[in-house]
């Protein structure tokens, strides 16, 4: 039997057992069923599926991953989201509302490229918007947004106090995430802790989880850009104004690159699926590879973006904050891009195409680099205990 047949089978014999339950209700059992019983040892895979708890883990993860990838629905994304946070999850929400920018990435796409998100937040701060970077260390991924962070000596956050303080005076918080959510942080290291076939099937099955952390809203920030890794930005963008109806404007989107490869980021290399909300208003449009002359872009092929390795990325990243990188490289086009959906969404700029224009000057300046510096000189002082 292969493999989405089983999947199948499992998801149609899961749904005759539960009969007469909603799908919110099927989902919240499901997750609380695998919580603390998702095979997490070295094991090899056939251990996994017959082991009484592998075997019920496996079923409700096939059961969750096919809900959501056959009849998407606003609810059963919340219902993901709430799961987590009645564990204690998602700490760095607040209740107090801040005019910044939330900047959150899906973790894991099937395009190796540099740390968009977080380059991109850099870009836009230094072109005038707060911008809120919540992210953790990899785990399915080549690389997170710490990971990118630490090699650049750039401090996270794991204090709200002092973010919300940095943020203020420097226009840009990096926030530790696992910090906040200690309970998805230990589920998702055990989920990486297989061998690697093991993972590849975990992180499929697992794709639904994610949602989860795309609800994040650090400190509050009434702004956002959200990249997801599925085709869902609308229904996505409505279940986040369940979660979060205070949210002003948000931008939910994916790329959809001419190789058929992913991104969890707007792209130079294909297609850009876009939902913009706007306090109650509801756009959807795309970006086609003949819509980026307009925008004072070009199209890249995917290969021109492919990285080797996460050490490779974060070289080019740093060149890129520091002025290095000019107009004519791939790079430079795909965080302007992804920079200025940030200003878009924090209202800096009206048009997308002036948030392009706007990151070219910031990037060719140098101005990325020289934030970097102003954040953590900030951050050290405040260590230091300067004030």
């Amino acid at each position: 039997m292969k493999i989405m047949e089983l999947y199948t089978y499992i998801h149609s014999l899961l749904f005759e057992l539960y009969k007469g339950k909603t799908r919110t209700e099927l989902l919240e059992l499901a997750l609380g069923e695998i919580w603390d019983t998702f095979p997490v040892k070295r094991v090899p895979l056939l251990a996994m599926l017959a082991g009484s708890k592998g075997l019920a883990s496996f079923v409700s993860a096939s059961a969750i991953s096919l809900m959501i990838y056959t009849d998407p629905d606003p609810t059963t994304f919340v219902a993901v989201y709430k799961v987590f946070k009645k564990k204690g999850d998602f700490q760095e929400e607040s209740d107090v509302q801040l005019e910044a920018t939330a900047n959150i990435g899906w973790g894991l796409t099937d395009f190796n490229t540099i740390n968009v998100g977080t380059v991109s937040s850099i870009i836009a701060s230094a072109a005038g918007a707060k911008l809120i970077k919540s992210g953790s260390r990899k785990f399915f991924s080549e690389s997170g947004s710490g990971d990118l962070l630490a090699a650049l000596n750039i401090p996270r956050l794991d204090n709200l106090e002092l973010a919300r303080r940095v943020l203020d005076n420097t226009g840009l918080a990096f926030i530790k995430g696992e910090a906040f959510s200690p309970h998805a942080t230990n589920f998702s290291k055990k989920l990486t802790s297989v061998p690697k076939d093991v993972k590849n099937v975990l992180a499929a099955l697992t794709y639904p989880l994610r949602f989860a952390f795309m609800f994040i809203n650090p400190l509050g920030a009434m702004y956002g850009v959200r990249g997801i890794g599925l085709p869902y930005t609308e229904q996505f963008t409505k279940a986040l104004r369940i979660v979060h109806s205070y949210i002003k404007r948000n931008i939910t989107l994916y790329g959809e690159n001419t190789d058929n490869t992913i991104i969890d980021e707007a792209t130079v290399s294909g297609t850009t699926h876009v939902t913009i909300c706007d306090n109650e208003r509801i756009t959807n449009y795309d970006i086609k590879p003949e819509d980026l002359t307009e925008l004072g872009l070009r199209y890249w092929k995917p290969e021109d973006l492919v990285i080797k390795d996460a050490s490779q990325g974060y070289k080019i990243a740093e060149k890129l904050l520091k002025g290095e990188l000019k107009k004519d490289n791939p790079f430079v086009h795909l965080i302007a891009l992804n920079s200025a959906f940030n200003l878009l969404a924090h209202g800096i700029v009206r048009e997308l195409k002036d948030g392009v224009e706007q990151s070219f000057y910031v990037i060719e300046s140098g101005l990325g680099i020289k934030k970097v510096n102003e954040y953590k000189e900030y951050v050290a002082r405040w260590k230091n205990g300067d004030f």
